[in-house]
């Protein structure tokens, strides 16, 4: 188990003579420190918290050494571009990073342990991403963070015991400019990132993993999560995020904005014609940024609502709490082109 630990903390650092010797040294401190934490009658648990705790500020030693991640199309597979319409992933543990390319090619990358797991095919019009899980991950879910403090942490929490196979990463994925996929990215733990690509329709559903979008656009945006957080700036015609606990944040332009979530907050800013936000707990903070929006539609049980919307605006408010306060400093139409209506149990209401 402690040179899986180790594994995990070099899986992407470049392999020379001066890292080799660098791995071989903290693996044989690290299993000194475990052999004698187990002589003094520590429990193995005890001795692995311990390991991991001795390698704190490793990651900074091994900032110099770390592979530049593959960028530019240099490493892994390349394929033609040429009839892709569609993407799929399927994943586990790794995260997905998609970005633009810098020729007409696709480019898939595969960091971290782990990788002999990652299939990156075509099959007729689609890429598809595939990570095979183990049997140990049959029915457990785990994220690799950012130190091996946190990354193992996660570990034990999913697993109860560190005692089976370690593994996790990230697939770069390059994307030629022009190819505007119909693009359905499934994840279990991994974050995904999607990034200066436009895409025809943008399907996202993960289980812990963060979602985030930017300089994009697409006819539809679905995101679905149930702890992750989402950030989206993108253009779309429709965007539609649900979420049981993460935090969600929009910024951008659409027609249509529908926001669900249990108690994450909840952010938005750009221009839209309609939107329907419906959370238990969770704040809003909206700010419209155009005058010919149509209507607006928020109910929740507790969270506070806060919609900021253009002066030239002509407004007709509805709120509609219980123990809330509400308040408008918007002047109201008598020929309103925009409704706005907010309901709430206990939630404060501010119109501006």
């Amino acid at each position: 188990m402690v040179s899986k630990i180790v594994n995990l903390l070099f899986a992407d650092i470049e392999e020379n003579e001066e890292t080799a010797a660098l791995r071989e040294e903290v693996l044989n401190n690290c299993q000194e420190r475990y052999d004698d934490l187990i002589a003094q009658g520590r429990s193995e648990d005890e001795a692995l918290d311990a390991v991991v705790e001795s390698l704190h500020g490793m990651e900074e030693v091994l900032a110099p050494y770390r592979r530049q991640r593959a960028a530019d199309g240099e490493e892994g597979t390349r394929l033609n571009a040429d009839g892709i319409r569609k993407v799929r992933a399927s994943l586990f543990s790794f995260s997905l990073d998609v970005r633009p390319s810098g020729d007409a090619s696709l480019h898939a990358a595969v960091e971290g342990a782990g990788s002999e797991r990652i299939h990156v095919e075509r099959e007729g019009d689609t890429l598809v991403l595939r990570e095979e899980r183990t049997e140990h991950m049959t029915n457990v879910s785990f994220t690799i963070g950012d130190s091996i403090q946190e990354t193992f942490a996660s570990l034990k929490n999913f697993f109860g015991q560190v005692r089976r196979e370690m593994s996790g990463g990230k697939i770069t994925l390059l994307l030629p400019e022009g190819l505007c996929p119909d693009a359905e990215l499934n994840a279990a733990s991994g974050d995904i990132f999607w990034t200066g690509c436009s895409a025809e329709v943008l399907r996202v559903s993960t289980a812990s993993g963060d979602v985030e979008a930017e300089e994009m656009r697409a006819a539809e945006v679905s995101v679905k999560t149930a702890s992750g957080d989402v950030r989206l700036e993108c253009g779309a015609d429709r965007v539609t995020v649900e979420s049981l606990s993460g935090d969600i944040e929009w910024r951008g332009s659409c027609q249509d904005l529908r926001v669900k979530t249990t108690s994450g907050d909840i952010e938005a800013e750009g221009s839209l014609k309609t939107a329907a936000v419906n959370s238990v707990s969770g704040d809003l903070s909206m700010d419209v940024e155009n005058a010919d929006a149509r209507e607006i539609t928020v109910r929740t049980t507790s969270g506070d609502v806060r919609i900021f919307v253009p002066d030239e605006a002509k407004v007709q408010f509805v709120p509609h709490t219980v123990v809330g306060d509400v308040s408008c400093s918007q002047v109201l139409s008598t020929d309103p082109t925009l409704v706005i209506r907010v309901n709430t149990v206990s939630g404060d209401i501010k119109v501006k």
